[in-house]
């Protein structure tokens, strides 16, 4: 480890790597989430006819990305 990323740790900062990794976690922390709630949902509405099962997780996951893009 060199001085300066020594320096900064010390001072309370983080590098740009260090920064770059972290939000690379932290996206991929919330991709698994959506996807364990996309999965939830798939899982209660099983049973549905065909039809109805692609229009109910259609519907689901264009109110996600609804929610996302509304603030």
């Amino acid at each position: 480890m060199g001085i300066k990323k020594k320096l900064i740790n010390w001072l309370g900062g983080i590098t740009e790597q260090e920064a770059k990794e972290s939000n690379y976690n932290s996206a991929q922390i919330g991709r698994y989430e959506a996807l364990l709630q996309v999965q939830a949902y798939m899982r209660e509405i099983n049973g549905e006819d065909a039809d109805t099962w692609c229009n109910l997780a259609w519907k689901y996951v264009t109110s996600k990305i609804e929610e996302m893009t509304t603030f």
